[in-house]
């Protein structure tokens, strides 16, 4: 996967980052610690084959786990993807 392939992509995944302002996340969900949001994005990346570039960020006291960014896709890639992953969800950071 992605996620093992590439260690810059592998490298800043083991830490949460800070959303940036106007960009929209798609959300595969939200995690009470970051060891957990980790451990889904890895799942996830193993799922999503390259269609999904998982980030972790802080999101409030807890961390997000988004498969795809975007300034303004992220809306499409929810609807592509909706078999696979049911559960997600835009979010425009503030």
């Amino acid at each position: 996967s992605a996620w093992e392939s590439d260690p810059a992509d592998a490298a800043s995944a083991e830490r949460a980052g800070r959303m940036v302002s106007g960009r929209t996340y798609v959300v595969q969900g939200v995690y009470s610690t970051e060891r957990n949001a980790l451990r889904a994005a890895r799942a996830a990346s193993e799922a999503g084959g390259e269609a999904v570039r998982c980030g972790v960020y802080r999101f409030g006291d807890k961390f997000m786990v988004s498969l795809f960014e975007t300034d303004d896709a992220a809306a499409a890639f929810v609807r592509t993807h909706a078999g696979r992953f049911p559960e997600t969800w835009p979010y425009k950071a503030r």
